[in-house]
């Protein structure tokens, strides 16, 4: 699968009981991040194809631009987003197999973690992390299920009081690039793994706002935010029994709904051919969705939409092939660039075409029918240079715009021969290179990728940066370098993998190794400004947590470094012990890092308590 950005997770951030447990969005049915790169959960480790930066630094507001992948065999995505630059940045119902009362209430008196040299205490005690915003505001939840809002100086702000209306359910919050949405009036339907929300309270709040704003009463999901947070789609009216609702746009500061597509499938939960889904690109939202009654066919309609009211409507596609963003693995019919010129959108027949994005005249790219080796990938550049797509054969391709306004043209020949690509893991920030693979195995009931190329999307040029178990990080904010990791081998106590930290430079190919050997135990890491990385390693999983319940911001702990991708040097050690949930909470300066530690003991009686000094810290990236 091909991103420029990840989806969205679905917020199942709490059911019904104390802070342990509360499912964080790593637990939910969702896949991708609003905002999110990579597919990774907090327990799925090295499970995903797409990784990109897993530096939460932008609360998961989408670009508009959304993943590409209309079939369910190659993407090697396997998990709930997590690692990618956000939090959360849709929200829906679905499974919750969080309930029950914890036995977490309470601290001990035994020595606890340390934090590190110069760091702020935000809050003393148990604390859900959900997410940072685009504003720098680390946002979190609390026994009692009250959220708020921090600096990294510890100025808070309270955003939701705790709920206790409705049958003790605290409120359900999550962050999208500046803003916090926040679920109440809702109640748990069903059980275990096939448990969902009903329709709720919308609410939200930013910075800007300073206050929680009421938005809908039949709310459903936020699919996606506008990348300056001007505007977000989601699903309203949606019905009871939550088959079916409309997708409609409101201003951040919750005013203006506006139902524009009306009566929608809205099978979030098992849906594999006609989940809804909507994009932001420039001054057009985009939107995929069936009616109610063609819920099960699969013939989709791609619609943009803009102007005053988003009355100006335009219809794409009529029988769009299938959608289901929120199920892994994530399937999507459309793509878009940034500045509102050009979609791809991909029919019911596996054919791709290039069009306007308020036009009705296609321009065919590719008969995809069944390709060899691999699902149909596409991806559209920002500024709509060009588009990269596998055809019929399984060859990778890429057609040229010589204006954004223009008919792209197909180059003579391919990037890359067929069965030779099978997925793209990152592509570079100034969108000039690549990182593929041409094969998939299993490790912890994951599928992974078995090599890691990079590509010159350009020229072609390929050079080979790993041959086993690999995942792909991202590239530093420069573009100079990109960060992976190797060897992967499984974490016993978790669904996910630990391996080496290298970085390979993209010009001349040359991998400097940060953390080598086959015992290497990095987990995650993500890029800092220039060429600098955080990652963290010695990831050791938690052993004494309560049967049935989830800890919040991971399942694990691990020791949190500051490298550099120009050296072959570990770096230098900022945090000891913290949590280790997938991605890093960094400021859009990339100048200030929020962490979390849970240390549980077993106290008194034999109940796992809090330890001393458990919970939520900033701290300066050096």
């Amino acid at each position: 699968m091909m991103t420029k950005r990840a989806l969205y997770t679905l917020p199942f951030a709490f059911a019904v009981g104390g802070l342990l447990a509360h499912c964080s969005s790593s637990s939910s049915t969702g896949v991708g991040d609003g905002g999110s790169d990579a597919t990774k959960s907090h327990d799925a480790g090295h499970g995903s194809a797409t990784g990109s930066s897993s530096v939460k630094n932008d609360g998961g507001a989408s670009t508009g631009s959304t993943a590409s992948s209309s079939s369910t065999g190659s993407s090697g995505s396997t998990s709930s987003s997590g690692s990618g630059s956000s939090s959360s940045s849709a929200s829906s119902s679905g499974t919750s197999s969080s309930s029950g009362t914890s036995s977490s209430s309470g601290t001990s008196s035994s020595s606890g973690p340390t934090p590190a040299p110069g760091s702020k205490q935000i809050y003393a005690g148990g604390v859900n992390v959900l997410g940072i915003t685009a504003d720098d505001d680390i946002v979190y939840q609390v026994e009692g299920g009250g959220v708020f809002a921090s600096d990294v100086t510890g100025n808070v702000t309270p955003i939701a009081p705790p709920n206790t209306t409705d049958g003790g359910n605290w409120p359900t919050a999550w962050v999208a690039g500046k803003l916090v949405f926040v679920a109440t009036d809702y109640t748990i339907v069903g059980s275990g793994s096939t448990a969902y929300y009903s329709p709720y309270t919308l609410s939200v709040w930013s910075k800007t706002l300073g206050t929680l704003k009421p938005v809908a009463t039949n709310a459903w999901g936020v699919m996606n935010v506008a990348s300056d947070s001007s505007y977000f789609v989601l699903l309203d009216q949606e019905a009871a029994d939550v088959t079916h609702g409309n997708i409609a746009v409101a201003a951040a500061d919750g005013t203006g709904l506006t139902d524009v597509v009306t009566d929608v499938a809205t099978d979030l939960i098992s849906a594999t051919t006609c989940a809804p889904w909507a994009a932001f690109d420039g001054a057009y939202l985009v939107t995929s969705s069936c009616p109610f009654q063609d819920a099960g066919t699969g013939q989709a309609q791609i619609a943009s939409f803009t102007g005053t009211g988003w009355a100006t409507r335009t219809v794409l596609a009529t029988s769009a092939g299938p959608s289901s963003p929120y199920v892994a693995p994530q399937v999507v019919n459309f793509t878009t660039d940034t500045i509102g010129d050009n979609v791809l959108t991909l029919n019911g027949a596996g054919d791709l075409f290039s069009q306007g994005i308020a036009s009705t005249t296609q321009t065919a790219l590719a008969p995809f029918g069944t390709p060899t080796g691999g699902s149909e990938l596409f991806y559209l550049s920002t500024k709509s240079q060009f588009a990269l797509f596998t055809d019929a054969t399984g060859a990778l391709q890429k057609a040229t715009y010589a204006s954004p306004a223009s008919v792209p043209t197909v180059d003579s020949a391919p990037l890359a021969a067929a069965g030779t690509v099978l997925g793209v893991a990152a592509i570079s920030p100034d969108e000039n290179y690549d990182v593929d693979f041409d094969s998939l195995g299993t490790a912890a009931g994951l599928s992974i990728p078995t090599s890691l190329n990079l590509r010159n999307i350009q020229t072609g040029a390929v050079t080979s940066l790993a041959t086993d178990l690999s995942y792909t990080f991202a590239f530093t904010d420069d573009g100079s370098y990109v960060i992976y990791s190797a060897n992967l081998v499984p974490v016993t106590g978790v669904t996910g993998l630990t391996g080496t930290l290298q970085a390979a430079n993209v010009s001349t190919g040359a991998i400097n190794v940060q953390v080598g050997g086959t015992s290497a135990t990095v987990w995650d890491a993500a890029p800092l400004s220039g060429t600098g990385i955080i990652y963290n390693q010695n990831y050791k999983p938690f052993t004494n947590v309560p049967s049935g319940f989830t800890v919040p911001n991971g399942s694990a702990s691990a020791d949190i470094y500051i490298a550099d991708a120009t050296a072959a040097s570990p770096g230098t050690l900022l945090v000891t012990g913290a949590d280790a949930p997938a991605g890093f909470y960094v400021t859009s300066d990339k100048k200030h890092l929020f962490y979390s530690f849970t240390q549980l003991v077993t106290g008194d009686g034999g109940t796992v308590v809090l330890a001393n000094g458990d919970g939520l810290y900033s701290i300066a990236i050096p």
